[in-house]
């Protein structure tokens, strides 16, 4: 039908002016359940591999980075290190501890902004952090 014709649309189905307030409401209900609360259909990943269900086992994605710090004898003593020995990258397989609990995001908006020293390029696609300059931060930070 064309958008003309309204009052013929209301007459052929006299909902259809209320079909995309339904939508939305429908789309916009609380009633919804969120990430958290769906549980998963099948047995998890963890199940299948013979390990256990306990969250404390494997660290996970949500929780906070802070608990991934890890500790400045895991820098080597002197050269360059990337972004994720920095920050950690949680994700990875096996997960990789990072020794300033802060998001790549935070990180780069604090080296913008003055708070977190500079990177050195190494190459055209590889950017690092002398571990000195590191170390630095940690100190001040930890202050």
């Amino acid at each position: 039908m064309k958008r003309g014709n309204s009052k013929l649309q209301k007459i052929q189905n006299p909902g259809a002016d209320n079909l995309r307030d339904l939508l939305r409401k429908k789309v916009r209900s609380d009633e919804r359940a969120t990430r958290t609360q769906r549980k998963p259909k099948g047995k998890s990943t963890a199940a299948k591999v013979g390990e256990s269900d306990d969250e404390d086992d494997h660290p996970c994605v949500t929780k906070p980075r802070a608990q991934f710090a890890g500790s400045l004898t895991q820098l080597p003593q002197e050269g360059y290190v990337r972004l994720t020995a920095i920050i950690g990258n949680p994700r990875a397989n096996p997960p990789v501890v990072g020794v300033f609990p802060v998001s790549r995001s935070h990180f780069l908006n604090g080296v913008k902004e003055g708070i977190y020293p500079p990177p050195v390029k190494l190459s055209a696609r590889v950017t690092a952090w002398s571990v000195d300059s590191i170390r630095e931060l940690l100190s001040r930070v930890g202050e």
